[in-house]
């Protein structure tokens, strides 16, 4: 699940067809196996993703559909490039 786009990603969690731990673990492990080669990211926060996943699985248990009526992008994994500031975070 990691390889998909925002859309399919957000409709897939809708459906209930994913849970946000799993798309979060998918997109981990990809990262962790293509990351040596590449070098795209300067760091992974890995356990706070996966805290954030639960977090959002337990909203989504609890308030179904209306879970995402005020975050439209729950659940949707994304990178921030190196050159924005993150707290916390090196950049």
């Amino acid at each position: 699940m990691a390889c998909l786009g925002v859309r399919e990603t957000r409709d897939r969690l809708r459906q209930g067809r994913s849970t946000v731990a799993d798309h979060v673990g998918s997109v981990l492990e990809d990262i962790g196996k293509r990351d040596g080669e590449l070098g795209a990211y300067v760091s992974v926060a890995g356990d706070e993703a996966l805290r954030a996943a639960a977090a959002a699985d337990a909203r989504i248990r609890a308030l179904g559909p209306a879970a995402w009526r005020d975050r439209p992008l729950l659940g949707v994994t994304l990178s921030v490039k190196d050159l924005i500031q993150t707290a916390d975070l090196p950049t």
